[in-house]
This record gives C-alpha cells, structure tokens and sequence, in this order.
C-alpha cells in the first residue's frame, strides 16, 4: 500500500460509516420510530427538544409554561 493510500484509509473509512449510519437510520430507524414509541408508551415529540426546553426541563420545569411542575 503506498503512502498516499495510507493517509486516505482512515478519512475514508470514517466517510464510509457515516454513510452506512445515514442509510441505516432512514432505512430502519426512521420508519420503526412510531412502533417504538408506542410500545415504550412515550410521546413521539419526547424526542424533538430544543435547547431552550432541554435546559427547562433539566431545571425541572415544563418548556411551554415557563413554570416548575
């Protein structure tokens, strides 16, 4: 193996299993969110949390009232 191939094996790699993530994600991931959800009984929007109302809800607060619960 010559030294240039040396030097893009491991950036290669890491492109290679960032594009396998991405495909496993919207192959099998996205569409079995819904199933998972239900079955752990968790809301589907528990996971779409903005820093605004993960930093309130880390305080103990609810993030659309602005109170603590």
């Amino acid at each position: 193996m010559s030294a240039t191939a040396k030097r893009w094996a491991g950036p290669m790699a890491l492109y290679l299993l960032g594009i396998f993530m991405g495909a496993l994600d919207t192959g099998i991931i996205t569409p079995a969110r819904p199933l998972i959800s239900t079955q752990l009984g968790v809301d589907e929007s528990a996971g779409n949390l903005d820093d605004h109302d993960l930093h309130t809800r880390l305080r103990g607060g609810d993030p659309h009232h602005g109170q603590a619960r």
